[in-house]
């Protein structure tokens, strides 16, 4: 952060993430019955999800979930929201795209929400297993985040637990 995203990314690593234990409370909540679905935000991929994801065997878990893992696109086209995540995506490998992201996640996934100038990618996303909802998902007011919050619940509860992970691994671009 002190240095403003400048040096170059050629990796990361979480450290202790391995030894970590995820807490009883959370290992109950994934396998409970009457879960509706596990969101994930609009979040960087690399700095602020795969920290958590790293966590002990919690991608696992989000495999098995007896809820739709849904999770909401950090990008509009090749752009990211903000922060460096566009950066990151390129310095690490991955083209910095909506369609990159949903590869990524892709053992994981069963609902990706993209924005709806994202539209023309729907099919090459559900190509590989991952139902899609177009929406508006740039959050500039509280009536945006509102409406987008609705969406994401209505799409998760639409999509129910059709898919079985059966996904082979991830499919990183």
């Amino acid at each position: 952060v002190h240095q403003f995203c400048e040096p170059v990314v050629t990796g990361l690593r979480f450290e202790g993430a391995s030894a970590a234990v995820l807490l009883p409370s959370i290992s109950a909540a994934l396998a409970d019955p009457d879960l509706t679905a596990v969101i994930l935000c609009p979040s960087n991929p690399f700095l602020s999800l795969d920290p958590i994801l790293a966590t002990a065997d919690l991608r696992c878990r989000l495999q098995d979930c007896v809820a739709p893992v849904v999770a909401v696109s950090p990008m509009i086209g090749s752009k990211a929201f903000k922060g460096p995540t566009a950066k990151i995506m390129q310095e690490l490998g991955h083209a910095p795209s909506t369609l990159s992201v949903a590869h990524y996640y892709a053992d994981i996934l069963d609902g990706y929400v993209i924005d709806g100038t994202d539209a023309k990618i729907s099919d090459d996303i559900e190509k590989i297993g991952i139902k899609i909802k177009t929406a508006g998902t740039l959050m500039d007011s509280l009536d945006q985040k509102q409406r987008l919050a609705a969406d994401v619940v209505a799409f998760s509860e639409t999509i129910g637990r059709e898919c079985s992970r059966s996904r082979m691994g991830n499919q990183n671009v």
